[in-house]
């Protein structure tokens, strides 16, 4: 009888706690998770739901702010803790990540291409490749380098990736009052 199991470990730096952003969303600051022999770092903005965390923004954050109603959110992309984190969460599903299509930023049509047969970690490397440079999401966080993003509390919607000019015209039209340090 064959006996399988996951093994997690979670280390976070003891000066900086989980800060809840209201509407269940969650800063997470820098993070080393591992499961097994794979791990993802990096921190992020989340959404607690059935006790997993839905990642709603990938690392690496350099600055957010919120009120009642909004998240506005600086992003330095980090490709490879993406990677690392994309992986967890898809092949690993439930385990400490939910996917959730509603706030995850990915092309639905990558996640109906998962064969929940395959249990390899050199197909599941192939795939995230494909998502890293086919999604129009994540390769526009790329583009980009530096991304913005906007939460909506109240409708539980999200905006972004945008540019500092995409961000500016959303922010304005919805008379968003926060603003990131110099």
């Amino acid at each position: 009888m064959l006996l399988s199991f996951c093994i997690v470990m979670v280390y976070c730096k003891k000066d900086e706690p989980e800060i809840n952003l209201g509407g269940n969303f969650y800063y997470i600051p820098f993070q080393e998770i591992i499961f097994d022999v794979t791990g993802v770092g990096g921190n992020g903005i989340f959404k607690y739901e059935d006790s997993l965390k839905i990642p709603i923004i990938f690392p690496e954050i350099t600055a957010y702010k919120y009120d009642s109603l909004f998240i506005i959110v600086q992003q330095n992309f980090d490709s490879i803790e993406t990677s690392y984190l994309l992986r967890n969460m898809l092949f690993m599903p439930n385990v400490y990540y939910k996917y959730d299509k509603r706030f995850t930023p990915i092309n639905e049509k990558y996640i109906l291409e998962i064969d929940s047969t395959i249990n390899s970690t050199i197909l599941y490397d192939k795939y995230i490749k494909k998502i890293m440079t086919e999604d129009e999401k994540i390769r526009k966080m790329i583009e980009n380098s530096k991304n913005y993003y906007i939460i909506d509390k109240r409708r539980q919607t999200i905006f972004g990736p945008l540019t500092k000019e995409e961000f500016r015209k959303i922010k304005l039209g919805k008379g968003i009052q926060l603003e990131f340090e110099n």
